[in-house]
Formats: structure tokens, C-alpha cells, sequence
């Protein structure tokens, strides 16, 4: 398909719950919050979304320092990591990927005066928390738009790993075009990591030659992106605004404001 020169932007920010573990603040009432990435803060996607939140924090008041360690994906890393921002004397410690939950909830007891949170886990104990958003239902919205579009009812979704979290997105997305166009059909592509440039652009390029003419992404890059630009066809983001990526090709991206929960912990 040829595709008109016009973006239709829309932006979905998703307020985040969660369950908090309530610690005393020390006594000069300030915080030093640390923060484990699972990618690079420049990856314009999860990790970036993530340190912009970091950035909102770190303008608070109540906080005295904030400091994050990147690139942070296996256990035994992760472990590494926490204990390295425990020792930096880190009163609150956000380990922002499920990669990080069992590492969290094995050192998390060992530390009871540290209030840990954990992002898109499934587990708590006494001062760790978890936390995600409702983000199925932006997901929903966006496949309504892909349904919309689609001009031979074939649209693509790039997903990471086959946990919860991903296959509820993915299904959102296929249930929410499927709302507008009964005779949608929808590949799926894994790609196994978080972050991974080189895969995205081979897969997306993949579902674009199964005759997708909507690719949608949730993993962290903006390749998949630059794939339905060079190919005409539609795309949807994920993260962050990815516009940038795909000036005419971009539909929409389902975007994360991290800052609203950190926030608020």
C-alpha cells in the first residue's frame, strides 16, 4: 500500500498501580533512590521511558540523590547491582524489568531497612513491592487503529519474551483491532530479548514480508519503526513517542509516564 502523507498521533499515558512497601524516612527526611535498568538509558524505548521517570524524582524535593546501573538482564547481575546500590547507602531501589524479580525477592530480606519496588513482577514480601500499569488497555486502543488502517487485513506484533506481561499486550492489540475488522489476522513474531536493534530489523522485516502492512512493537528499539518507514506501511510504537523513527509511517505509540508512580513512592 502506498501510504498518505499524514501521522495520526495518539499518545496514551496510563496511570500506574501498584503494591508499595511502606518504609520510615531517615531522619534528615531525605531519600537516596537507586534505580536497575534492564537496557541502556539511550535505547529510546523501556529503559529511556524509565530514566525519564528517574529525572522527575530526582527533581523532587524530599530526594537527595538518585543513581541507576544499566544493562543489567541476568540474576546474577542483578544481584550485583542491588547490592551495589545498597551499599551507596540507597534508602528505596525500583528494579524496573521482570528479568530482575527473583534476585529482588531473594536479597530484598536481607536489607529490611531498604523499601524495594519491582516492576512487572507477580511477587511481594515484607519491604518489596511490585508495580505495572493497565497497559493492555492502551494496547486495545491501538489495535483498534491498526484494524482501522489495514488494507489487507494482516498486521504484525513484535513481542520479547513469551511471559504474562507481553502476551497480554499482544492479545489487546489482536482484540482490539479484531473490535472494527472481523477479518483481521495477526503474526506474531518472538524475538527473545528486551533490547536487540539487529533482531527487531530482521523480524519486523519479516512480518513485513508475510504481508503485514501494520507492524506494531513491544521491545525497546526504534528499528521496527524504521522497517515500516522504508516499507510503507503502518506502525505503532511502543515506550516513548516514536515518531521520530517513522515521521509518515508511525500511527501511534502506546507511551509510558513512569515519573507519576515513582513519584508517588
Amino acid at each position: 500500500m502506498k501510504l498518505l502523507i499524514v501521522n495520526v498521533t495518539i499518545i496514551i499515558f496510563l496511570l500506574l498501580t501498584g503494591c508499595s512497601s511502606e518504609k520510615k524516612l531517615p531522619e534528615d527526611n531525605k531519600v537516596k533512590v537507586g534505580f536497575v535498568y534492564v537496557g541502556p538509558v539511550g535505547d529510546g524505548g523501556w529503559t529511556y521511558a524509565h530514566n525519564q521517570g528517574r529525572l522527575d524524582v530526582d527533581a523532587m524535593e524530599i530526594v537527595s540523590e538518585t543513581v541507576y546501573i544499566e544493562n543489567v538482564v541476568t540474576f546474577e547481575e542483578t544481584e550485583v547491582a542491588l547490592k551495589n546500590l545498597v551499599d551507596q547507602g540507597c534508602n528505596v531501589i525500583f528494579s524496573t524489568s521482570f528479568d530482575h524479580l527473583s534476585a529482588t525477592l531473594k536479597l530484598s530480606p536481607n536489607h529490611p531497612d531498604v523499601a524495594f519496588e519491582q516492576c512487572s513482577g507477580f511477587k511481594t514480601g515484607p519491604n518489596m513491592g511490585n508495580y505495572f500499569g493497565k497497559m493492555y488497555q492502551g494496547w486495545y486502543l491501538a489495535g483498534v487503529l491498526a484494524g482501522l488502517k489495514t488494507e489487507n487485513d494482516t498486521i504484525g506484533f513484535l513481542a520479547a519474551y513469551p511471559i504474562s506481561e507481553c502476551v497480554r499486550l499482544s492479545n489487546s492489540y489482536y482484540l482490539g483491532a479484531k473490535s472494527v475488522n472481523p477479518d483481521i489476522k495477526m503474526k506474531l513474531n518472538w524475538l527473545y530479548s528486551w533490547f536487540s536493534p539487529k533482531t527487531e530489523l530482521i523480524e519486523a522485516t519479516k512480518l513485513v514480508n508475510a504481508g503485514c502492512d501494520v507492524i506494531a512493537q513491544e521491545c525497546d528499539s526504534g528499528a521496527p519503526q524504521r522497517v515500516a518507514e522504508e516499507h510503507r506501511i503502518w506502525s505503532v510504537g511502543y515506550n516513548t513517542d516514536m515518531r521520530p523513527y517513522a515521521p509518515v509511517s508511525n500511527l501511534t505509540s502506546v507511551v509510558w509516564d513512569w515519573g507519576i508512580y515513582y513519584k508517588q513512592v
